[in-house]
């Protein structure tokens, strides 16, 4: 998921993110301050700077069981709750 890709999308309150995204670029979910839920699969290996900041409703869960995400600054800055499972 690119770069600022849905970056202020007040109106979002939802993403499924499919076990093919492998990066959640930078800023791509910065300002969606309607998220309220997202879960984020093992395929996923980095999650960019400030990738959901911002989304104050936002309870967020990280499939991390292969142990290997990397997480760019201030990526859940602002976030309700951030969950590793």
């Amino acid at each position: 998921i690119g770069w600022g890709a849905f970056e202020g999308c007040s109106w979002m309150t939802s993403v499924e993110i499919p076990t093919s995204v492998k990066k959640i670029g930078d800023g791509a979910f910065s300002g969606c301050s309607g998220l309220t839920s997202v879960e984020i699969p093992s395929s996923v290996i980095e999650i960019g700077w400030e990738a959901f900041e911002g989304c104050k409703k936002l309870d967020i869960v990280i499939d991390n069981t292969k142990n290997n995400v990397k997480v760019g600054k201030d990526a859940f800055e602002g976030c309700k709750s951030v969950t590793w499972k």
